[in-house]
């Protein structure tokens, strides 16, 4: 059986064109790679785009507080082991009043809290070394060592 997954998007600031053809010699694993890619380019377009009513550098600020992180040359990031009692008190300030204070500041609307914590959420969690969702590079990796393995 023959296919394709095509994914097309055009703003006045923002072009991009991913297009896979689907046969019988496609893998799963090789179109899962093509659907994470395309989930990362519209995750980070909707946080750029949602940036007019949103401070995401902001909320990084905030999301680095709550996660006891640190910027370095590669981001934010927790140094040491991230084991059960960083986790527990990263979700407690999470959920914090303070936490919501600081995001509400930011938001211009009770809605827009709401988008602001799932951000704040997200970027806890990436910090922290959890990340939410699945690397298109990860997938690639998977692919070569299932490859070098004969499988």
């Amino acid at each position: 059986m023959e296919g394709r997954i095509e994914f097309f998007a055009q703003t006045s600031k923002w072009v991009v064109v991913k297009k896979l053809r689907v046969d019988d010699t496609v893998k799963d694993l090789e179109i899962a790679r093509f659907l994470a890619s395309v989930h990362e380019t519209m995750d980070r377009k909707m946080w750029e785009y949602m940036s007019s009513i949103l401070d995401a550098e902001k909320l990084d600020g905030i999301a680095a507080e709550v996660a006891g992180a640190v910027k370095g040359k590669k981001g934010f990031e927790v140094k040491g082991r991230v084991g059960e009692e960083k986790i527990n008190e990263a979700l407690a300030r999470l959920k914090s009043p303070k936490t919501t204070a600081a995001i509400k500041e930011l938001a211009p609307t009770k809605t827009a809290v709401e988008l602001g914590k799932a951000y704040v959420f997200r970027r806890v969690l990436e910090f922290m070394g959890f990340p939410i969702e699945v690397d298109a590079k990860l997938v690639e990796k998977v692919q070569g060592e299932l490859r070098d393995a004969g499988a």
